[in-house]
């Protein structure tokens, strides 16, 4: 009976496992958790969440929220979760942690070890300004052992109540957040993750939505694709405060609006701004021939006098005049310095909001203040073209690929009119090639001719975050060729910058065959989606244009062969991604075409259609053509 019951909990879904032990309580362990040996929906994971619960209970004065949480150790590697830490921030003692236990849990034969950690074995440091680390290990953890470790945060905030995540760094079975408010606060949920919000309204007519969630069968944050801030895109569950009652017992609502946070942001802003010091600059950057001009004397002159110190803020700290001064600032303050400078040289500019990849999607639902963290400005052309410029990096000529982290789909426009959030899309960058592959005294010359603009630049590289990825085009001749000889040169083309590389083959050995395979396809292998279903966006890292043409004189005793139905042309209904491929043979030379478009970063809808897409080109882009003997 034991072996039927272990294999139902591990064949019919974990679910079932969990709903074995849903009360679990310090110390009780049951025999399934102890047979439980592999994650179902994530086979290597080296340790997983079995169970973890959150009580909050905010009180008149305080808050505390009571934590515990329950790993099973599956593999070596998650020994490493032996050592547990708990960061939490000590401002004027505001917060502290109490209560610590934890211990580990064996079964020997057939007996139940406890084995706990002890008061004088936690440790506790300071790690920053304001943070504190606690840190111990948990003894006696091999594989197979079950791991518990419970202590309370209390804090005497209540006005910005710590989000609950439900996803962490290896999977998580069960996790459930609970929250008691006893004091005359009022907190508006909001749910972030598919799962947490499919929870939500399935619930939202039961009277416990509003204090209880829980989600079940979550992969660790790690196996989340194309999201980038992959902890942003964790299941989690935040709450803003909404109102309270004062001492009257009269209810003050604290929800702002957009139009509120902007002019708090324009208002506080508005006292570094000195005009005089604007004119003062000004002066010293000559009038341009025509708009074009005259936006490149600004920002060279600005890329040249002033300096980013490095910090990114929505707060300017720094008048104009100390800037001008101390030639450096934050993001804020160069950014405002630099829209000023714009309108007085009669260019259209607009500071936008923004939220950088690493720090978070804009939560539009809500208008949370400290959710960004950075403007940059907005330049409007009279011949419609547009520009996000920000102040911080300026590179030289390609000043409109502003640093990838600022594009994070959404931005908001900085003034008093209308809420006007922006769509904020990386411009384009195209990478044209031509492979070359010509005979000479029995030996292959290899000519390659790169052409490439944008965050394919080298220039650029610093910006692209994972430029890498999109830049593996190879070879296409599986021969082996010996040492690259390189020239390197600018274009004033686009801002292309030119690329040529000539290498020579051996010898052409006497081979049966020769492969030839397509240059894309490391670059087309990323785009591989493994979700069957999602309802988050793809976010890509920019838009990219591929065009790579392939020409090989065939060798006299050779002839080339071209799989059935190699030829392909696909799109989405939308044109943002298309791809072709073709390959002929013509008076003795192999021809090959490719293009590659992904037109746009972020893709929120129309999932099943672009995981067919991505799914038909890796398929053919795995198709490989023969250089063979007669």
């Amino acid at each position: 009976m034991k072996l039927i019951c272990s294999f139902l909990a591990l064949s019919i879904s974990v679910s079932a496992f969990c709903q074995l032990n849903p009360k679990t309580k310090w110390g009780n362990v049951n025999q399934t958790e102890f047979d439980y040996t592999e994650v179902p929906f994530e086979k290597d994971a080296a340790a997983v969440i079995l169970y973890e619960s959150g009580e909050l209970t905010i009180a008149a004065v305080d808050n505390e929220n009571k934590r515990y949480r329950r790993i099973k150790i599956l593999k070596e590697e998650g020994k490493a979760y032996a050592n547990q830490e708990i960061v939490y921030y000590d401002f004027f003692s505001f917060d502290e942690i109490k209560n610590i236990k934890a211990q580990s849990i064996n079964l020997v034969d057939g007996k139940i070890v406890k084995t706990a950690v002890k008061n004088s074995e936690i440790y506790t440091t300071k790690t920053g300004e304001y943070q504190r680390t606690i840190r111990f290990a948990i003894p006696n953890v091999k594989v197979g052992t079950i791991i518990e470790v419970e202590f309370s945060a209390v804090g005497v905030n209540n006005f910005a109540i710590e989000p609950w995540q439900f996803q962490h760094e290896i999977p998580t079975l069960y996790s459930t957040f609970e929250i008691n408010v006893q004091a005359p606060v009022d907190y508006t949920p909001i749910c972030l993750g598919e799962k947490i919000v499919k929870y939500a309204k399935e619930n939202q007519r039961k009277r416990e939505y509003l204090n209880v969630w829980t989600v079940e069968d979550l992969a660790s944050i790690d196996k989340i694709q194309f999201a980038y801030n992959k902890t942003d895109a964790a299941e989690k569950i935040i709450f803003q405060r909404k109102g309270y009652r004062n001492v009257n017992f009269d209810y003050v609502n604290e929800v702002s609006s957009w139009f509120d946070l902007r002019n708090t942001i324009i208002e506080s802003n508005s006292k570094k701004i000195n005009l005089t010091a604007v004119n003062k600059i000004s002066l010293n950057i000559s009038p341009g021939l025509d708009e074009q001009d005259q936006l490149d004397k600004v920002l060279n002159y600005f890329r040249e006098n002033f300096k980013w110190n490095g910090s990114y803020r929505v707060q300017s700290i720094r008048t104009f005049a100390e800037i001008e001064k101390e030639k450096k600032g934050n993001s804020a303050d160069l950014n405002l310095l630099l829209n000023h400078l714009l309108k007085k040289k009669n260019i259209q500019s607009e500071l936008v909001l923004v939220s950088q990849r690493d720090n978070g999607r804009v939560k539009v639902i809500s208008p949370f203040a400290n959710q960004f963290n950075n403007f940059v400005n907005l330049v409007k052309m009279k011949d419609g073209r547009t520009f996000f410029i920000d102040a911080a990096y300026l590179p030289t000529k390609d000043y409109d690929f502003m640093p990838l982290d600022n594009f994070n789909q959404y931005g908001l426009i900085l003034d008093t009119g209308a809420d006007r959030f922006i769509v904020m899309n990386p411009p384009m960058s195209e990478y044209h090639s031509v492979q070359n592959y010509s005979l000479k005294d029995g030996k292959f010359i290899y000519i390659r001719n790169d052409k490439r603009n944008g965050y394919f630049k080298k220039n650029l590289y610093e910006l692209s975050n994972e430029w890498g990825k999109y830049n593996d085009q190879t070879q296409s001749l599986d021969l082996f060729l010996k040492d690259v000889k390189t020239d390197f040169k600018e274009s004033d083309e686009s801002n292309f910058e030119m690329e040529r590389m000539i290498s020579e083959s051996s010898e052409l050995a006497d081979n049966s065959f020769y492969q030839i395979e397509n240059p894309l396809k490391p670059v087309i292998s990323q785009f591989k989606l493994y979700e069957t279903d999602r309802e988050r966006p793809l976010e890509f890292n920019f838009p990219f244009y591929y065009k790579t043409d392939l020409i090989l004189e065939i060798p006299d005793g050779y002839r080339v062969e071209i799989p059935e139905a190699y030829k392909s042309q696909i799109q989405t209904n939308s044109k943002e991604l298309m791809y072709f491929q073709n390959a002929e043979v013509e008076n003795g030379k192999l021809k090959m075409h490719f293009e590659f478009l992904l037109g746009q970063s972020v893709f929120d809808k129309n999932y099943s259609e672009i995981k067919s897409f991505f799914d038909k080109i890796i398929q053919d882009s795995n198709k490989s053509l023969l250089l063979k003997k007669l």
